[in-house]
């Protein structure tokens, strides 16, 4: 597999994931608000409740967690390699600046032993 295919194949991963955790947290709030309109309508007040949809509403941010750190997997290694690819262009660079310098001086000292010759 290339390089290319694993970075859009993570890429493809990382969005479906954050769709995923938009999803869970737009079900966490609307079972949120919901839970607190029941308990209104049911007391005359707001007050979150004690038992019930709070275990639902704690999964879904348990899943939403768990695809949070899965995100983070993903990217990782995507970063790492997007960090290789700028780096090493630079690096050849570099090399061949060196080695253009390591040139220009030896070219340097040839001259220089030809002049005391």
């Amino acid at each position: 597999m290339s390089t290319l295919t694993a970075i859009v194949q993570l890429t493809d991963q990382v969005r479906t994931q954050a769709a995923r955790i938009a999803e869970l947290e737009a079900e966490r709030d609307q079972a949120c608000k919901l839970v607190a309109e029941m308990h209104a309508a049911a007391t005359g007040y707001i007050q979150g409740p004690k038992r019930g949809v709070v275990e639902d509403v704690a999964d879904l941010a348990a899943e939403r967690d768990q695809l949070r750190a899965e995100v983070e997997r993903l990217r990782k290694p995507m970063m790492e390699e997007h960090i290789a690819q700028a780096v090493r262009p630079l690096y050849k660079d570099a090399q061949s600046a060196a080695m253009g310098l390591l040139d220009d001086i030896a070219t340097t000292r040839a001259i220089e032993a030809a002049k005391e010759a």
